[in-house]
């Protein structure tokens, strides 16, 4: 989704300096708009270099939040419901279930491309560090003095159960209309 800003650059700038929106797939945060120009500015999310593009080449859709995978834990982010006339996702509309660690980090930016460990990789962190961990957007693991517990967008929903052969997250009977999901991302992202 993109937004013609005509010849406006310092409206443009007004709108989208601090935000965070996509270029070419890729989550960048917006330093600021030259206003002579219409060149923005943004911070490349790989080398944390400041790189300068055209408007056009901005993609507003907005960006894709759910578990972030800090190094404390799993933490839940989603936004804040407001109306804000800025656009692009910035700190203060942002809510977190959690260990707040920040936004346009590395671990925020494997949130937002979707880039997340397997279920397997997920039991074998909570068994061994006693950390929570989330194995998708919408589903973490979370470990306990009673077992390993499934959470989906922050609140609890099953455990992990381990009887019998391997160990597969079981829905309790109120959320089992969360299973056909939680199936499609378990076999996205299992091993």
């Amino acid at each position: 989704m993109t937004i013609s800003y005509e010849d406006d650059f310092e409206y443009a700038n007004s709108k989208l300096s601090g935000s965070i929106v996509y270029k070419s797939g890729q989550p960048v945060h917006i330093n600021y708009v030259d206003v002579e120009e219409g060149d923005a500015f943004y911070q490349d999310p790989q080398t944390r270099e400041e790189r300068v593009c055209e408007l056009s080449a901005l993609d507003l859709t907005p960006v894709k939040l759910g578990y972030v995978n800090y190094p404390e834990g799993a933490s839940y982010l989603s936004r804040i419901p407001a109306r804000h006339w800025r656009q692009g996702l910035r700190e203060n509309t942002v809510s977190c279930n959690g260990t707040y660690g920040g936004v346009y980090n590395s671990y925020f930016i494997s949130t937002v491309l979707g880039a997340y460990p397997t279920f397997t990789h997920c039991l074998e962190q909570c068994k061994n560090t006693a950390l929570s961990i989330a194995f998708s957007r919408n589903f973490a693991l979370f470990p306990s003095l009673k077992g390993i517990f499934l959470y989906f967008k922050g609140e609890k929903v099953g455990v992990v159960d381990e009887t019998g052969t391997g160990s597969r997250p079981k829905l309790n009977e109120e959320y089992t209309y969360l299973q056909e999901m939680l199936e499609g991302e378990l076999n996205a992202n299992y091993s």
